[in-house]
Parts: structure tokens; C-alpha cells; sequence
């Protein structure tokens, strides 16, 4: 697979494979940051669809500077943004599809600590949720969570601080 950003080069000058390549390369990602935000699977299928077609829509305007995975955080950031004010209410999601989560078993090594955490994470407060599920679901550094948030380094480990510990009281309970 080529380096993104030359894909991404490639597709502003109308490749539509590379941006075909592109696509398969963080269609996962993005998904996994927008199924852990809505708890739906076709909904974050829908969103991941709409966050592609964002980005080739506006390849024009893209300027190719720092990680191209960021750009396209921020792009979904953006669009569950916009779609979460439009609709105004968050479905809950059941076990089964928890369980379709594909790196459920890496994050969790125990099952039951898995259900007791996602029992919790509604609790935690917005900003709180964005930062852990880009964080440890998403598997982003703290950099590029700070470049998709706008958030300071510091603040954004504070944010996981304060997740972590919250978490950790809500669960012993």
C-alpha cells in the first residue's frame, strides 16, 4: 500500500483508485471512532460513508500537511457533530453488538471488566468519551488526538486522567 499522503496527491488529480486505496486503508478506523460514539452498527456504516464522501468532495480544497488520518478524524469528528445535533438523542447499544467489534478482546482482557466499562462510558462526560474511544479504541496518539480535537497535550491527558479514574470509581462500585 502506498504512503496515504501520495494516494491522497494522486486522488486530487482525479485517480479515483488511489482514493479507492485510500478508502480501504482508513475506512476501519473511522468506523471504529464512529460505531464507539453511536452504539450502531448501520448508523456508523452510514456516517463512515458520508465522512468519505466528504473528503473527496472537498480533495480540492485538502492541503497535504501533517498525518492525513488526522484529517479524516476530523472530517468524522465534524460530521457525528452535525449529525448528533440533528438528531438529538443517542441509541443505546446492545451486547450483541458490542461483541462486533473486532479488537473487543484486545482492549478488555476480561469480559466481564469489557461489560462493566461500557455499563460506565455513557456516564463519562462528552469530551471524556471522544478522548477514550480515540485513544484506546482508535488506537490514536495523543498528537493526533490533540490535531483532531483542538485540545492542548496537557489537556488531552488530563481528559484520559480524569476518564480513567472515573471509570475506575464508577466500576468498583
Amino acid at each position: 500500500m502506498e504512503d496515504i499522503k501520495v494516494l491522497l496527491l494522486r486522488a486530487k488529480s482525479g485517480d479515483k483508485d488511489a482514493f479507492g486505496q485510500a478508502y480501504q486503508a482508513y475506512f476501519a478506523p473511522i468506523f471504529r471512532y464512529l460505531y464507539f460514539r453511536l452504539k450502531d452498527k448501520q448508523e456508523a456504516q452510514d456516517l463512515t460513508q458520508t465522512v468519505f464522501i466528504k473528503v473527496f468532495k472537498n480533495l480540492d480544497d485538502y492541503r497535504i500537511q501533517g498525518q492525513p488520518l488526522a484529517y479524516f478524524f476530523t472530517v468524522a469528528r465534524n460530521t457525528l457533530i452535525d449529525y448528533q445535533r440533528k438528531k438529538k438523542e443517542v441509541k443505546i447499544e446492545d451486547e450483541e453488538k458490542i461483541e462486533e467489534v473486532q479488537n473487543q478482546e484486545e482492549l478488555m482482557q476480561s469480559q466481564f471488566l469489557w461489560q462493566k466499562i461500557m455499563a460506565v462510558f455513557p456516564n463519562l462526560p462528552e469530551d471524556q468519551q471522544e478522548i477514550m474511544t480515540l485513544k484506546f479504541i482508535n488506537h490514536l496518539s495523543n498528537q493526533e488526538i490533540s490535531e483532531i480535537t483542538g485540545k492542548s497535550l496537557g489537556n488531552i491527558r488530563q481528559i484520559q486522567c480524569r476518564a480513567i479514574a472515573k471509570i475506575k470509581e464508577l466500576t468498583q462500585n
